[in-house]
């Protein structure tokens, strides 16, 4: 059942994979071991990004996960303005399209 929290409906993973297995009539934990396999594999392509190649994923039509690699450097520390070095890491942002927008509120009559 979706959780409401101050007029926000939050459908949390559980929901969608319970509405999934429903609507094609399979077990829920079927449905959960493809769910938690496609969440692996999409963290394995994200951490690949480095500083020859980013990642971008094509996670459904109109939603995109970007993977981009950000080298050591320094920086100053917010609190105490001293300058430390930050390791090199990969930043994910995520990005939903113009098109989806517009195809959802088509949908909707808009």
């Amino acid at each position: 059942m979706p959780v409401t929290k101050d007029e926000l409906l939050l459908i949390n993973q559980k929901t969608l994979v319970k509405d999934v297995a429903k609507k094609l009539d399979i077990f829920q934990n079927s449905i959960q071991t493809v769910v938690d396999c496609l969440e692996e594999t999409i963290r394995e392509y994200l951490l690949q990004a480095d500083a020859n190649e980013n990642i971008e994923i094509k996670l459904f039509e109109g939603i995109k996960l970007k993977s981009k690699f950000v080298p050591a450097h320094k920086d100053i520390h917010p609190e105490t303005k001293e300058e430390i070095m930050v390791d090199d890491k990969v930043w994910i942002t995520s990005k939903v399209t113009r098109n989806l927008n517009r195809k959802l509120n088509e949908q909707r009559g808009n």
